[in-house]
């Protein structure tokens, strides 16, 4: 509730405050490149804070010769607002969209900066299957990865694969998401924490398949309609389509030339399932789905 006051930096002993802590922060971690730097957690303040953040972070890099990357996490209109400030978006290296999302309906449910409404208890990614879908999830991302194409995207969409893999599949780059152990203490062995083992066969099928080609991949709405629910990311050798149902996947591939092989992943349970002929390019191809609930197709170029 006191938000907009601590964050007022036209009060001048408030501003020399402020500076002199972001100063600090980036003398002590700012020659660190996995480091990323945000304003604070659930921060719901207005944009004219964020600009003064900004700039402070700027001058610091030039009078230190440093380049520190930059987030935004922050309500839609503050996060805008940045994003088409020239100046300062050429700073920007990461986008957070966890303070706002669309609901199944289509409609926005967006907060607004500087109005102090507690952003993390107001949006938990734990509770977005409530609120929003997948496909609702995959057009707001879009919307950021088309425009934004040099950032990477952050959000918090909880514990529930099928947000997980649509956020990937729309171009996102990390999942937010808050962890805890059983006990909420580190154990002396490490111990997957609870929240993760539904999605360890997820973990395991891009570490395993994925993890070396998922770099080159990029959101391809030309191969498949993302608007049936079916998504895909493509490369010049490989095509991964995800699934929010069992019906059969129907692929663009006419544009696309020589022999893939096709291989079925199951996200619930991991399952593997190969298809038994080899898919060739240069025409529309449907493939069936082996699963009852959503799965993973990844086609690679046969050599």
């Amino acid at each position: 509730p006191a938000a907009n006051i601590f964050y007022d930096v036209s009060h001048k002993g408030r501003r020399e405050l402020h500076t002199l802590y972001i100063n600090r922060v980036l003398d002590e971690i700012g020659e660190f490149h996995n480091v990323i730097h945000f304003t604070a957690a659930e921060y719901t303040g207005n944009i004219e804070f964020v600009r003064f953040w900004m700039d402070a972070i700027v001058d610091w890099e030039l009078r230190h010769d440093r380049d520190v990357k930059i987030g935004i996490s922050a309500p839609k209109n503050v996060l805008d607002g940045i994003l088409l400030d020239p100046a300062r978006a050429k700073h920007v290296d990461v986008i957070d969209l966890r303070y706002f999302w669309y609901r199944s309906d289509g409609s926005l449910a967006a907060i607004e900066g500087g109005k102090e409404v507690p952003g993390g208890r107001y949006f938990n990614g734990d509770r977005l299957s409530e609120r929003s879908s997948p496909q609702m999830l995959y057009q707001q991302v879009m919307e950021y990865r088309e425009a934004y194409p040099d950032k990477a995207i952050f959000h918090a969409v909880g514990y529930d694969h099928r947000y997980m893999l649509t956020l990937l599949m729309a171009g996102g780059s990390i999942n937010s998401a808050r962890l805890h152990y059983r006990d909420k203490q580190n154990p002396e062995d490490y111990e997957a924490p609870v929240e993760t083992l539904g999605l360890q066969p997820v973990f395991n099928f891009f570490n395993d398949r994925v993890a070396a080609m998922l770099s080159q991949m990029q959101p391809d709405r030309e191969i498949i309609d993302p608007a049936d629910g079916q998504f895909a990311l493509s490369s010049s050798n490989s095509i991964m389509v995800y699934t929010l149902d069992n019906n059969p996947v129907s692929l663009n591939m006419s544009g696309m030339s020589g022999s893939y092989s096709a291989t079925w992943f199951n996200p619930e349970n991991g399952k593997i399932a190969a298809v038994d002929s080899a898919v060739t390019g240069g025409n529309n191809v449907s493939i069936e789905m082996p699963f009852e609930n959503d799965g993973v197709l990844l086609l690679e170029r046969l050599q």
